[in-house]
């Protein structure tokens, strides 16, 4: 679920979850300047399109870095190798870098060792 429609979910709940309390009133001073701010700082909006958030802000452009995006194949990962080459690729959650990594990429070699793995990225990797 994307993490917008979580946070209106959970504001939604905690909504319908409050007591009943007294109304309270919000009043703006609109035309009584309260601390100056800096002719420096702008304001900034992020809308998630076009991968803006995922691999969007990431310098290095690898698609499913984590290998995460699938609990069963290695989404956006190909293997690289002759046509009748005998390597593999697999998710391994065997032996986890950290509990904030559980997968790994398995990559099992064939005999010849002239595989590679490949990462397509967003629309391409520029190099």
């Amino acid at each position: 679920m994307p993490y917008y429609l979580r946070t209106l979910a959970a504001c939604l709940f905690l909504s319908i979850q409050l007591p009943a309390q007294s109304p309270s009133a919000l009043t703006l001073h609109m035309n009584e300047p309260a601390t100056p701010v800096s002719p420096g700082l702008y304001g900034l909006m992020t809308e998630e399109i076009n991968f803006s958030y995922d691999g969007g802000l990431y310098g290095e452009l690898i698609r499913n870095r984590t290998f995460q995006d699938s609990a069963k194949t290695a989404a956006f990962w190909s293997l690289q190798q002759a046509p009748d080459g005998r390597s593999s690729i697999s998710l391994d959650k065997k032996d986890p870098v950290n509990p904030s990594l559980p997968v790994s990429l398995r990559l099992d070699l064939d005999k010849d060792g002239k595989t590679a793995i490949a990462n397509e990225g967003y629309w391409g990797i520029p190099v």
